[in-house]
């Protein structure tokens, strides 16, 4: 994970999933050291199936888009949703 960003999104670009969580975090105008995107499908030095393993033992990540906050796994697009509307992206 890397430390200089807040807010990472792990997925597939063609994904309407991963697409939404992008369009929800752009609406805040986050800069690059605030949240960052990982397209496994973009990613060519990536074990994709490896990295995708790891998500799903490791925080139960099975499907497209993976979010974290500061480190922490929210989840997918409706945890996304449902953490802006709690703690709200605009406050990063």
């Amino acid at each position: 994970m890397p430390a200089s960003a807040i807010v990472t999104v792990f997925g597939q670009s063609t994904c309407p999933n991963f697409r939404k969580v992008c369009q929800l975090l752009s609406t805040y105008r986050m800069d690059s050291t605030k949240f960052q995107v990982f397209e496994f499908d973009k990613q060519a030095d990536w074990p994709v199936e490896m990295v995708l393993e790891l998500m799903k033992i490791r925080h139960g990540a099975n499907e497209s888009p993976i979010v974290f906050v500061s480190g922490q796994f929210v989840g997918g697009l409706e945890e996304a949703r449902r953490y802006d509307r709690t703690h709200g992206f605009e406050k990063i």
